[in-house]
């Protein structure tokens, strides 16, 4: 079955003029549900290049990442989506919650003498996308 949906993705992939990150979604959760996470973060990298990805698209590796506990993995692709900055594009709130948890729970690492600078800078974007979503 993913055999078959990769090679009719590779074919729509080399024959497509324009770009739809919908299709290549729909692949990555695919993947994400096989817990063949690696590859899916492939796809999306080999994606990328040359063009500027939905939010959605990461968000779908951040949903495969904290599914199989790969939280700090999830952190990386969550500020890849927060970093797109597509308009009115919002982590579920399970996602978001989650990921706040994660920060909490960081936070109370680095106050035991540890110091996390993505952990600063993870905070730093949320509370712009907060202070974005307070303010529409």
């Amino acid at each position: 079955m993913i055999l078959r949906k990769l090679r009719i993705f590779g074919e729509w992939e080399s024959q497509c003029k324009m770009y739809d990150f919908r299709v290549l979604n729909r692949l990555l959760i695919v993947y994400c549900k096989m817990g063949l996470l690696d590859k899916a973060e492939s796809l999306v990298n080999k994606a990328v290049e040359g063009r500027i990805p939905y939010a959605s698209t990461w968000h779908v590796l951040v949903i495969g990442f904290m599914e199989n506990k790969q939280i700090p993995r999830a952190v990386e692709m969550l500020k890849n989506a927060l970093s797109v900055g597509r308009f009115g594009w919002m982590p579920n709130p399970a996602t978001f919650t989650a990921f706040l948890d994660y920060l909490e729970w960081k936070g109370d690492v680095e106050s035991n003498g540890r110091d996390d600078n993505s952990v600063k800078q993870i905070g730093s974007g949320v509370q712009g996308f907060v202070s974005e979503t307070v303010e529409d």
